[in-house]
């Protein structure tokens, strides 16, 4: 049996990693606390699932905890082990057999955290988490090789409040994800310019949630196998000569903001989507706010000021993709460019709802207008110079882009919404709404 599913790490400054740094089921969780809870050095390993001490005194509660074992006359090598049972106050078993040389004098820890998140990772098995509230240095790459989630917290877990993890010389990749369904979420990850990736990985499903990647050497966020998703991450300040903010292949991009890169926004492979995120001065000659291949899924985007294009596609449009309700201002060529346009324009029907203005070389290359397309004669956002896009109500700027989105009214014509272009949504004056019977009065319009 190996280490359980369930089971918990717990990574902090104050930790050591030399403690057992982990907890699943059945007794008390003694991995959130700096010390271990047991620690003896005359432990007596034989090589099978058994392991005694003549002072431990292992209560009841020692079960579900992950020990630390090494030394003793044997030799033992390190290593990390989950007590499945307690036998009595000297004698415990352990998840798997310890195949280890048969000694006394071994050390053994219950409980305490580990202190270096490349520690716990590489302990970990498919299903695990992995909290981390340390502020690191990496001096190497993180590589997380199981199908487990890393989150970040700063004083209680679940609070998402982003400990730093910062790339010293030797750290290339901050964190590398080597398995499928591999996760990692709520960290501010600054590669300081030493990193190429803050965090890269090719396998299905894997995902990055709540980041923040900053001063990265070439990717920011680098997750390109199928399925893979980057959600509400924050990716700003790559170094020169980095090539993308975020990179995914057939994947996900919602909600982020990728902004004040000297490369493109959002990097996209074919059967990708990005939606309701802000991609904005992304600067460069070649720097497009979003690019893709085809097949693609665009919508309730505010891409503004990038170097190049604000949408880029480098084949051919397909009847498979969509592009709606998402605002094209200011870019430094199209708003939306089709580099190679369509073989089948007739087939070019997915589109509409966008709000183009100010992009030096015009709204669209081989994208034809829609009637619902919107042009903008004056800017939309409340503080562009802030960081602020959210809509304001100046004719022909925000005012032109509120409730006109799709969906409006659903195809049955029985119930309307009154969706805004862009990836803000504004709100009407008159605060929160009034419950009365079933239905709100006030609040968000859309």
């Amino acid at each position: 049996m190996p280490i359980s599913a369930t089971t918990v790490w717990e990574v902090r400054t104050t930790g050591n990693d030399t403690n057992g740094g982990a907890y699943s089921s059945g007794g008390t969780d003694w991995s959130q606390q700096d010390s271990p809870q047991y620690s003896v050095t005359d432990g007596v390993t034989d090589g099978t699932t058994t392991i005694t001490s003549a002072t431990a005194a292992f209560g009841t509660d020692v079960v579900g905890n992950v020990m630390y074992v090494v030394g003793g006359t044997g030799s033992v090598v390190a290593g990390w082990y989950q007590i499945i049972s307690r036998t009595n106050a000297t004698t415990i078993v352990v998840d798997r057999s310890t195949g280890l040389t048969a000694g006394t004098g071994v050390t053994l820890k219950i409980g305490g955290a580990l202190a270096t998140l490349s520690r716990a990772c590489g302990q970990t098995a498919n299903g695990n988490l992995v909290y981390t509230r340390a502020a690191e240095t990496l001096t190497a790459n993180v590589v997380l090789a199981s199908a487990s989630r890393i989150v970040g917290y700063t004083t209680t877990r679940g609070d998402n409040i982003k400990p730093t993890l910062t790339a010293a010389a030797g750290c290339t990749i901050m964190i590398s994800l080597t398995s499928f369904g591999a996760m990692v979420s709520h960290l501010d990850l600054d590669g300081a310019d030493i990193a190429t990736h803050c965090v890269s990985g090719g396998s299905s499903e894997q995902c990055a949630i709540g980041l923040k990647a900053r001063r990265f050497a070439t990717i920011g966020i680098n997750i390109t196998g199928s399925g893979s998703l980057a959600s509400y991450c924050e990716v700003t300040a790559g170094k020169s000569g980095a090539t993308s903010g975020i990179n995914v292949g057939a994947g996900r991009v919602i909600s982020c903001n990728v902004y004040s890169n000297p490369c493109t926004g959002i990097v996209m492979g074919n059967w990708s989507s990005a939606v309701y995120c802000l991609v904005s001065g992304n600067t460069g000659a070649s720097s497009d706010g979003i690019s893709c291949s085809y097949s693609y899924v665009l919508r309730n985007n505010t891409v503004r000021g990038n170097g190049r294009d604000g949408f880029r596609t480098t084949n051919e449009y397909r009847s498979a993709s969509e592009l709606r309700n998402n605002i094209f201002y200011g870019n430094g060529g199209f708003g939306c460019n089709l580099t190679t346009g369509s073989t089948y324009p007739g087939l070019v029907v997915n589109a509409g709802n966008n709000a183009f203005g100010s992009n030096t070389s015009g709204a669209r290359n081989n994208l034809p207008t829609e009637s619902t397309d919107v042009a903008l004669t004056a800017d939309p956002f409340v503080n562009t110079a802030g960081g602020n896009f959210a809509l304001n109500n100046t004719a022909g700027g925000g005012a032109a882009l509120r409730a006109v989105g799709i969906p409006g009214v659903f195809p049955a014509g029985l119930t309307t919404g009154y969706m805004d272009i862009g990836a803000a949504q504004h709100q009407d004056s008159g605060g929160g709404g009034i419950m009365t019977g079933r239905n709100w009065t006030g609040g968000y319009n859309g």
